[in-house]
């Protein structure tokens, strides 16, 4: 998966993501995006649908670790992880 964050504002950040290969990943309903932060503590923690999502995150100047997973059935998950725009 190609994974991106866009700074929106000083607690607004959209992550979007785009399967790799859309023939290959047309079995996926859902997504699970994870948000981490600097100490490893799981801040977000949301099942989406759609390609993208906007989420506040509370520190602005805090290190935070995105992962989206996507859920099927019958496939094992594959992860992608970036680090946020902003923080440390």
């Amino acid at each position: 998966m190609n994974l991106t964050a866009t700074l929106l504002g000083n607690h607004l950040v959209k992550l979007s993501w785009i399967p790799s290969n859309e023939g290959e990943n047309s079995s996926f309903f859902y997504y699970l995006v994870l948000i981490k932060g600097g100490n490893g503590t799981v801040n977000h923690n949301e099942t989406v649908t759609d390609l993208q999502l906007i989420i506040n995150t509370t520190d602005p100047c805090d290190y935070y670790e995105a992962a989206v997973i996507p859920l099927c059935q019958g496939i094992v998950p594959l992860t992608s992880r970036l680090q946020m725009p902003g923080g440390k």
